[in-house]
């Protein structure tokens, strides 16, 4: 899958779980949701940006390039601060995607492949504009087709 092609996903699933989950993801004062929350400063967001992504013209999907220290912390236990956004439109759910941006921004770049991690978490949570703590097994991955190249499972979400 192309970049824009995700991009475009993405922002389809930040409209939707905006619009299908009311009383969610709401702006405060009129201001575009997101726009005045400012990212998340976690330490583990620098050790993530280390990957490199980039894309292979010859399948058109794109291919990460993991460091060592990275690849180091598959199998422990991961702990990173950010912003949810539901990969479903469902009220509750355990499939999500944690970035270090607010979702709905439209003033804010989207988020680098190396910014997005794939979460399942232990119990349902619902999307809320807000900072979620996520601490659960990390695992990279190179699913170039759906630009993804984190993963945290059995996930405790704060």
């Amino acid at each position: 899958m192309r970049r824009g092609s995700l991009l475009l996903a993405l922002a389809g699933a930040l409209v939707v779980a905006g619009l299908a989950l009311p009383g969610t993801l709401r702006a405060q004062d009129g201001a575009a949701p997101g726009a005045n929350i400012p990212p998340s400063k976690h330490s583990n967001w620098d050790i993530l940006r280390k990957t490199q992504v980039k894309l292979d013209f010859k399948v058109g999907t794109y291919v990460a390039t993991h460091p060592a220290s990275t690849v180091a912390l598959n199998g422990t236990t991961f702990e990173i601060e950010g912003f949810v956004t539901p990969v479903k439109s469902e009220s509750s759910f355990r499939h999500f995607l944690l970035m270090p941006s607010a979702p709905g921004c439209a003033f804010c770049p989207p988020p680098e492949f190396n910014e997005i991690i794939e979460v399942v978490s232990r119990e349902p949570i619902t999307a809320e504009l807000r900072m979620f703590k996520v601490r659960g097994k990390f695992s990279t991955q190179n699913n170039g087709k759906d630009g993804l190249f984190f993963k945290i499972e059995d996930a405790r979400v704060d």
